[in-house]
């Protein structure tokens, strides 16, 4: 079943979106404003900004520095005007003539001609220049000359102005800070939730996977439905008389029954219902109705002798009908061509596919698919060493 979203979870994630747009709308109303400031506002063509200041100031300075510039080529004329003049004892101060050729109504300084006092006009005109020198220099040095009091007043007031709005700014930043700690904090509480409900989803599908293969267990078992291994052959034939002085068997399969030498049986019984293995005998040669065998072994000489009326068997042969063999997977000891030789000289069919009708599957390594096939066929499984004890190998593995 798909899960339901949780109500909380969804709540949070509509409150994280809205907060998240106001406070984005509340920075682009700020931006806005600051752009008007600085670029100008459409609405208000004439309103002075922070870059129109700026360029009258750079204006009026420019304006300054020139006139500046003219006041000091006009002194220097006038100095040179002045050295001119003082070649032929001309001196002025401002517009009275100190001295110089007589002219009429000029003709004398302090009651001296002019020409008797060139000493005297010399330092006066020395001291005039100093005169002019330290005012011109405390003109220069006055705060008329060093300060633009409109500008100022100008400039002052967008710095105020934009002290506000980097104060504002600030403040909204201070906002957005905790907004985004809050948020921060909240995606974090959302992702460990998530975490949590992920972790619990995992468990819960683990658990139910679990319940699965169990089920799916108890249902083959209910089916019989697992690959059973051969633990036990059928009866093929007996043993008619056992010469231990010459190790030998006699059983009651011959020419007729297809047995040949070479051919191997197991040996075994029932006891009180128990399946009993008591040895292994090999066909050395082949009469009528009969078969001579070598004993080859024993499992418990004292307590489970070879004797009268054993039973013997082989799952690869059968004197009614040939057992069918499909061989699947990775061999130890030997390949996989090599194990269906062997399956056919001892008298079986060999096929390359499991279905209806196949007796055994001879299961080696990576042979899952197989082996789940042959447990919906009902097919019993064998694994390599065991069906070696079986067959006679042509040769010795590698």
């Amino acid at each position: 079943m798909a899960q339901r979203m949780n109500p909380g979870l969804l709540g949070s994630a509509v409150l994280c979106f809205a907060l998240t747009v106001a406070f984005a709308a509340g920075v682009f109303s700020k931006s806005s404003d600051l752009q008007r400031l600085r670029d100008g506002d459409p609405a208000r063509p004439t309103a002075d900004t922070v870059p129109k200041l700026l360029d009258t100031r750079t204006v009026m300075r420019r304006e300054i520095e020139g006139m500046e510039r003219d006041v000091l080529l006009r002194q220097k004329e006038l100095e040179r005007a002045d050295v001119d003049l003082g070649r032929h004892l001309v001196y002025w101060k401002h517009t009275d003539q100190l001295g110089g050729i007589a002219t009429p109504g000029n003709e004398a300084y302090n009651g001296k001609k002019l020409k008797e006092h060139r000493l005297a006009m010399a330092r006066f005109s020395l001291e005039e220049s100093g005169r002019r020198l330290e005012a011109l220099k405390a003109e220069y040095l006055s705060e008329q000359r060093q300060s633009f009091p409109a500008l100022d007043k100008a400039i002052a007031s967008r710095n105020t102005e934009l002290q506000v709005v980097n104060q504002k700014i600030s403040e909204q930043d201070a906002l957005f800070q905790k907004d985004r700690t809050a948020l921060t904090e909240k995606l974090d509480a959302l992702k460990a939730e998530t975490d949590k409900f992920s972790k619990d989803q995992a468990t819960e599908r683990s658990r139910r996977l679990t319940r699965v293969t169990q089920l799916e267990d108890r249902i083959r078992q209910l089916l019989e439905l697992d690959l059973k291994w051969l633990k036990e052959i059928e009866t093929v034939g007996n043993i008619l008389s056992v010469e231990d002085r010459t190790n030998r068997a006699i059983i009651d399969l011959g020419q007729s029954e297809r047995a040949f030498p070479g051919l191997l049986f197991e040996v075994f019984t029932y006891d009180k219902g128990t399946y009993v293995e008591k040895g292994m005998l090999e066909v050395i040669e082949v009469k009528a109705g009969i078969s001579v065998c070598r004993i080859l072994s024993q499992k418990d000489r004292r307590m489970h002798p070879l004797a009268k009326d054993d039973r013997i068997g082989n799952p690869t042969f059968n004197p009614r009908r040939p057992k069918t063999f499909v061989v699947a997977g990775e061999f130890e000891r030997y390949n996989k061509a090599d194990i269906e030789a062997f399956i056919k000289r001892s008298g079986g069919i060999v096929q390359q596919k499991l279905g209806p009708g196949v007796d055994f599957l001879v299961a080696g390594g990576r042979s899952d698919r197989e082996q789940a096939s042959a447990r919906e066929y009902q097919i019993l499984g064998m694994k390599e060493d065991q069906l070696l004890k079986y067959v006679l190998p042509l040769f010795a593995p590698k």
